[in-house]
C-alpha cells in the first residue's frame, strides 16, 4: 500500500471500526435498562420502538469514544464485567428463590427490574474498584 493508502486507512477505517465497537458496546450496555424501564412504564413500546431507542443511543453516544476523550478499551471492560456480573447475579437470585422454594416469572417487571439493577450496581463497583486500585490500567 502506498503512503495515501495509509492515510486513508488510519483515518477513516480505525474511526469506523472503533465507532462500530463502541455503539455495539453501548448497546448491549442500554438494551437491558430500556427493556426494564419499558416494562415498568406498563410496555408502551413497541418491540421495535426499543430497537430504535437502543439504537439511536448506541451510535449517538458512540461519537465521543472515537473523536472524545473516552476510552473505548474501559467501555469493553465494563461490558465484559457486566457480563459476568449479570450471570453471576442471575445464578445467586436463583439459589436464593431455590432455598425459600418462590417461583419468578420471567415477564414479571419488578424481577427484572431487581436482576438488572444489581447487575449495573455490582458491574459498576468491580470496575471502579479496579480502576482505583490500579488493576486496570
Amino acid at each position: 500500500m502506498s503512503t495515501t493508502d495509509d492515510g486513508l486507512f488510519e483515518r477513516a477505517v480505525l474511526p469506523t471500526v472503533d465507532l462500530l465497537l463502541a455503539a455495539f458496546g453501548l448497546a448491549v450496555l442500554a438494551y437491558p435498562l430500556v427493556t426494564v424501564t419499558d416494562a415498568a412504564l406498563g410496555g408502551p413500546l413497541s418491540a421495535s420502538g426499543v430497537r430504535t431507542v437502543v439504537a439511536v443511543v448506541a451510535v449517538g453516544g458512540a461519537y465521543p469514544f472515537v473523536a472524545g476523550d473516552w476510552a473505548l478499551g474501559r467501555l469493553s471492560e465494563f461490558v465484559f464485567v457486566l457480563t459476568a456480573t449479570a450471570l453471576g447475579v442471575s445464578a445467586c437470585l436463583f439459589v436464593v428463590a431455590v432455598v425459600f422454594g418462590t417461583t419468578v416469572s420471567t415477564s414479571d417487571a419488578t424481577a427484572r427490574a431487581i436482576v438488572v439493577g444489581l447487575t449495573y450496581l455490582v458491574a459498576a463497583l468491580v470496575e471502579e474498584r479496579r480502576h482505583r486500585t490500579g488493576d486496570g490500567q
